[in-house]
């Protein structure tokens, strides 16, 4: 299994969970053109992508519309909500902290 980390800036937790969702798909293209499996702890996230939940913001609408068009490259895309205590988002959020240990915030 493959991993990747990196500091993303200033957003939202939303607009991150968004990024990381993003990059990971773009980065799956490398492995696969098939089908995907995306788990995350946002269930807001996860909702939105199975078109359960409209989206509201702004900012968020523009990178939802980005996951669709990354989803056209994929046959099947699937969205599946873990809590936080689940093995696979504890070591995601594992990466997540070592992006910023790594990479401290320069302000």
């Amino acid at each position: 299994m493959a991993s990747y980390h990196e500091r993303i800036g200033h957003s939202t937790s939303t607009q991150a969970e968004y990024r990381a969702l993003i990059k990971g798909m773009v980065l799956s293209t490398k492995y696969s053109s098939g089908y995907i499996v995306c788990f995350s702890d946002s269930e807001l996230i996860v909702n939105q992508m199975n078109r359960e939940w409209k989206v509201k913001d702004e900012k968020l609408k523009l990178l939802w519309a980005q996951v669709v068009e990354i989803e056209k490259k994929f046959e099947s895309v699937r969205y599946i909500y873990l809590p936080r205590t689940d093995p696979r988002i504890v070591a995601v959020n594992a990466l997540a902290n070592k992006a910023l240990d790594e990479h401290p915030d320069p302000s």
